[in-house]
Parts: C-alpha cells; sequence; structure tokens
C-alpha cells in the first residue's frame, strides 16, 4: 500500500479556550493536488502551519511520508518535541507560500529566489542564480529579477513568492491563498502548469482557498465547516467551478 505524502489522523489544536481543529482526519496522496476551502476563521491556515509544524497541534498525529513531524514517541508511548535539526530537515522538502509572502525586504526579487537555494538547498551560485532567473521568468517577473519588494505590487510580490517555493523543488507545497493578490491572468489554473510542482517527481500540493475559485487545477476539493470549532472535512471531486477564468 503506497503511503500518502500527507496523513492527519485525529488532529486537534486550541488557542487557549478556542478550539480551532477537532478530530480531523486529511490523506494527500503523491502527486495529488488538494484544495481546502472554508470562509475565514474556519481553521484552515491553521491545518496548513500545522501540515509543517509551524503551528504545533495539541492532538492526534501529522505524518508526512509515513513520518511522524514535529514530535518522537518515547517507549512509553508519551511524545515529546522532535529534535530541531530533524525538524530542519524534514522541512527542506515542504515548501510554503505564506498569505502573506514573507519576501525579505532588503533582498531583490532575484535574491529572494537565490537565497534559499544557496542556504538551504548548498547551491552553487551560479546554478541557484540560473535556476532562480527561470522560475521568475515562468511567473512573468523577468523585468522584475533587480526590483525591491517596496518596488513590485502586492500581485508581483505574490508571485515572487511563488517562485520562491517552487524553486527549491519540493516534494510537497502548501499554498495560503495563493492567488489572493493575483490579477485574473495569474489567477488562472491555466497559468500554472508553467510553475507547477508537478515537475517535481511524487511532488504533492495542499491549497488553502475560501471559495471555489481555482478548484479546477486541483484533484479534489475539501469543504471545511463554517463554524471556525470544527474542521471536519469532506471530500468532493471537482466540477464545473466556479466559473472564474
Amino acid at each position: 500500500m503506497t503511503v500518502p505524502m500527507i496523513e492527519m489522523r485525529a488532529v486537534g489544536k486550541s488557542f487557549g479556550t478556542h478550539q480551532v481543529l477537532r478530530g480531523l482526519d486529511l490523506d494527500v496522496a503523491r502527486s495529488e493536488v488538494v484544495c481546502l476551502i472554508g470562509p475565514s476563521g474556519s481553521g484552515k491556515s491553521t491545518l496548513l502551519r500545522c501540515v509543517n509544524f509551524l503551528e504545533s497541534y495539541d492532538e492526534g498525529e501529522v505524518r508526512i511520508e509515513g513520518e511522524l513531524i514535529g514530535y518522537d514517541i518515547d517507549a512509553d508511548g508519551r511524545r515529546r518535541p522532535m529534535a530541531p535539526g530533524r525538524l530542519r530537515k524534514m522541512r527542506c522538502e515542504i515548501g510554503m507560500v505564506f498569505q502573506h509572502f514573507n519576501l525579505w525586504p532588503h533582498m531583490t526579487a532575484l535574491q529572494n529566489v537565490v537565497e534559499p537555494l544557496r542556504r538551504v538547498r548548498r547551491l552553487a551560485r551560479d546554478e541557484a542564480l540560473e535556476r532562480a532567473a527561470d522560475m521568475l521568468k515562468r511567473v512573468g517577473l523577468a523585468d522584475k529579477a533587480g526590483a525591491h519588494p517596496q518596488r513590485l505590487s502586492g500581485g508581483q510580490q505574490q508571485r515572487v513568492a511563488i517562485a520562491r517555493a517552487l524553486a527549491m523543488q519540493p516534494r510537497l507545497m502548501l499554498f495560503d491563498e495563493p492567488t489572493s493578490a493575483l490579477d485574473t491572468k495569474w489567477a488562472s489554473p491555466r497559468m500554472w502548469p508553467t510553475a507547477s510542482p508537478s515537475s517535481t517527481p511524487a511532488a504533492s500540493s495542499l491549497r488553502v482557498r475560501p471559495d471555489r475559485c481555482f478548484t479546477r487545477a486541483a484533484n479534489r476539493a475539501c469543504g471545511s465547516s463554517c463554524r471556525p470549532t470544527t474542521t471536519a472535512m469532506r471530500s468532493e471531486g471537482i466540477g464545473a467551478g466556479c466559473g472564474c477564468p
């Protein structure tokens, strides 16, 4: 039996007395693209951040390719925080595009893409520059390579963030509302194959959206409850979509 890329079982997460995730089960297969759809406050971004352990989960398990992320299990069954080095190693194969982009303001668009290639992937300078330039070209920003984030529009910054994540060629991509600042052309699923993680062998993708836009680029969509205390995910096939380009 093939091990899923993501396997979440009975995951729970609370902030104080406010329960955001409760008893959540979700599988994402290798090479599968899954969209999480639901209103603001329903726990979509929290779920995404639990996958790469940017948020610790209180209950249940999150496994990446069969390996528990964030915790180690002692012989007596108790769990303890995972060693930082092991956690960093797992995160090297998980890319993420944040809702607020998180670009380095003192670096140009090109430098933003090059930096993790040099520091994390340990690529030679020339190879990193070539890959970064190619990815910026794929997202239509070849002419903005030398611009700093404050000189870019919100949509352009979002495309730099997408290019930075995809350039790492991770086995798993997490997108937190990846098209929220994009114009109609770049928000269209038709523009994404040129910058898709599907070109990476066995790559999977988990994407957060507040609505059905962009779901036609996915294998399936999962809807979260409108109640913020519950994210019981229901899976459904992709139909005609919402009519977006």
